[in-house]
């Protein structure tokens, strides 16, 4: 007791305090620490094992073929949600137990410095305190937060928030552009844990409350006090849009020609604005249509064989002209011959 009469008398700091009470804690209030034992010399000592319970949780964006998104300029850094669920226990006046459920997302709190005047008479920016990342409670009429954390250069580090044992759920909110969002729910826990959730539960999907939208579940991995969760997650690229002005063929692909100037293998050139110019294919040229109501009907060819003997008999009638002439000049020659 005299060491610790001496510490208090003399003061202590706020972090030697908590030391000092643990101490005192552990080894004055324990078990056999009566009265009987004050002022007794004896060789007895107590201690106790620390585990670390907190881990780090280390995320790479890459595409489907490994390279990492993100970490070169211009495209982009992306956002998560990541939350977990608090179950807390309260006792009213009658002491009856009540247990509510509180959604807790992780957030980065950005550090805080404050302007120093120098000795020169300039002013510069010192450290208060660090940025880290905390949780906070989901509270649906905050609009201010949007309960998020974002990658910096493709990856996301977060150091030591993350309890060993706590389910955690992880959603991608914005992917790089040209990537696809992958909608999934991805799971941080034990593997134990989730097949207890999935299968004796029956989930097999979970509600994010900030989107209000349910999703598939898909396990990740768990964290571990002292060690590290890195995974790689993969964002897939969008379907690229359709050519507006699509080419359907030239050259000699259509009919059989090779291009080369025929007319219907090669392509028109338009410019569609400044710098743009366009292909587009040459169709051959096809005569006008005529619409069939339009056609005098005395001019409808007929069917049947009226039009195939009328045909024959135009034939005949000129083949027996022709005769007729051949024979006049005939007739004429002879006559002239007499004379």
């Amino acid at each position: 007791m005299a060491y610790f009469n001496a510490l208090l008398k003399s003061g202590v700091s706020s972090e030697e305090a908590t030391w000092v009470a643990f101490t005192m804690a552990t080894n004055i209030d324990g078990p056999r620490a009566d009265n009987d034992y004050h002022n007794t010399a004896w060789n007895w000592y107590s201690s106790m094992v620390l585990k670390q319970q907190d881990g780090t949780f280390n995320l790479t964006k890459v595409d489907t073929d490994g390279s990492q998104l993100g970490d070169d300029e211009g495209e982009g850094q992306t956002s998560f949600y990541l939350w977990y669920i608090d179950s807390k226990t309260e006792t009213d006046e009658q002491g009856n137990q009540k247990t509510t459920d509180v959604t807790k997302y992780c957030v980065y709190v950005d550090p805080v410095y404050e302007t120093v005047e120098n000795k020169d008479g300039t002013k510069s920016q010192k450290l208060v305190k660090d940025g880290y990342y905390g949780w906070v409670e989901y509270d649906p009429d905050n609009k201010e937060l949007n309960y998020t954390v974002s990658t910096t250069n493709g990856t996301l580090n977060i150091d030591y928030a993350l309890l060993e044992g706590v389910v955690y759920y992880l959603q991608e909110k914005a992917a790089p552009d040209g990537y696809k969002v992958d909608s999934n729910i991805y799971v941080i826990c034990d593997e134990e844990s989730y097949q207890q959730m999935t299968a004796e539960k029956g989930v097999s999907s979970v509600i994010n409350p900030a989107t209000g939208v349910e999703s598939a579940v898909v396990y990740m991995g768990a964290i571990k006090g002292g060690e590290s969760l890195k995974v790689n997650f993969v964002n897939g690229k969008t379907a690229p849009k359709p050519d507006p002005t699509p080419d359907h063929g030239g050259g000699g692909s259509h009919g059989g020609h090779g291009g080369g100037g025929s007319s219907s293998g090669g392509k028109k050139t338009t410019s569609a604005g400044p710098g743009t110019v366009t292909e587009e294919p040459v169709l051959p040229e096809q005569p006008a249509e005529v619409p069939i109501e339009n056609i005098p009907a005395q001019g409808l060819p007929k069917t049947g064989e009226d039009g195939v003997n009328t045909s024959a008999l135009m034939l005949t009638l000129g083949l027996i002209a022709s005769a007729y002439v051949w024979m006049s000049g005939r007739r004429e020659e002879e006559e002239n011959r007499k004379n």
